[in-house]
């Protein structure tokens, strides 16, 4: 079929080839290659299709600057930083108590495949927690209009490649330690 046929491309080269990158260049990050990182993103699995995950592309350099300062992660290369995404997740689109983590995992995939997306259309990313008190969050929402009917999953600073880069070595652990099969 289509669909399994579409399947065989070269993922495992896509996955084993990105990494968290912390080196860009200076060039500009086009709005229409993270529009169309975002779009790939959307494809995600949601629960229930509800497709509850959002993007603010952060491109105004000052309010990036004061937003990565308010993250704080990202000493020793928020100059480097030539783009930034914030992944949000609606809570409105999540029911009661039942789907109270939900809103972490759909925006978790979501993220995910985000930064695949903008591996693939050859962009460099690196994902930047939001492990934020509510005195943090208050700003982040503030700075950027961010309602409170969205809750911050994670920003993504963006760049180009240079030529030329150095990665964090981030060796896996070995498969035994991650599997079990019952």
């Amino acid at each position: 079929t289509k669909v399994r046929q579409a399947a065989q491309g070269d993922f495992r080269s896509l996955v084993e080839s990105r990494h968290s990158i912390r080196m860009f260049t200076r060039e500009p990050v086009e709005i229409g290659t993270l529009r169309e990182a975002i779009a790939l993103a959307q494809r995600s699995p949601s629960v229930c299709n509800r497709q509850g995950c959002r993007a603010y592309v952060v491109a105004n350099p000052e309010l990036r600057r004061q937003a990565l300062e308010i993250q704080g992660g990202n000493r020793g290369f928020t100059e480097e930083i030539q783009s930034l995404i914030v992944v949000v997740a609606t809570l409105p689109v999540f029911r009661d108590s039942p789907e109270r983590n939900q809103c972490w995992v759909d925006g978790g995939l979501f993220s995910m495949s985000l930064l695949y997306a903008l591996h693939y259309l050859g962009l460099g990313a690196c994902s930047l927690n939001w492990s934020a008190g509510r005195h943090k969050d208050q700003r982040l929402r503030a700075l950027l209009g961010i309602p409170g009917q969205e809750v911050v999953i994670m920003l993504i600073g963006i760049g180009h490649l240079r030529e030329e880069f150095v990665v964090a070595a981030s060796p896996r652990r070995p498969i035994e330690e991650v599997l079990t099969v019952l």
